[in-house]
């Protein structure tokens, strides 16, 4: 007997990403952001910079990389469980996996991809530490503030 599949609506799963806390949107939103850049980089910068002849020194080909790899980590650290950042990293070894392979199929493999890769790893745990530790910082402000609202006087 096959057990039944279920999946959550529509609304449900929307639901979820609002009762998310605001580190995790910050995180969600920065990655989309990024992947947008990603995909602007590409299909737009790309094209325009080859077509006008303009030198970018190699932006507009490793570029993509930097900005898919930023997006990949911030993505999945804010639907990430873990709070100890190690899907950062599974992003990352993920994208440089996808950069190796290419040496070895009919793409174009480049080590500059590489290094963008890891340089979007490194901006990603960078922007991770800012968006936790400032947010971690508003939130020890506010219930401080709360708690000199709400507590006793001392008589």
């Amino acid at each position: 007997m096959a057990a039944a599949v279920t999946t959550k609506p529509a609304s449900e799963k929307i639901l979820i990403l609002i009762r998310m806390d605001d580190q995790k949107k910050h995180l969600i939103l920065a990655g989309i952001v990024a992947a947008i850049l990603g995909f602007v980089c590409k299909l737009l910068y790309r094209p325009w910079v080859l077509e006008n002849g303009i030198e970018d020194w190699g932006f507009q080909g490793f570029g993509p990389s930097c900005f898919y790899a930023l997006g990949a980590c911030l993505l999945l650290s804010g639907f990430s469980s873990k709070s100890n950042g190690s899907s950062i990293l599974f992003a990352a070894l993920g994208a440089m996996a996808y950069e190796i392979e290419q040496q070895y199929t009919s793409r174009t493999f480049d080590y500059k991809d590489l290094l963008a890769t890891a340089a979007g790893l490194l901006v990603a745990i960078l922007l991770r530490m800012y968006i936790l530790t400032n947010r971690a910082t508003e939130a020890t402000e506010l219930a401080d503030e709360n708690y000199k609202q709400h507590a006793e006087p001392v008589k």
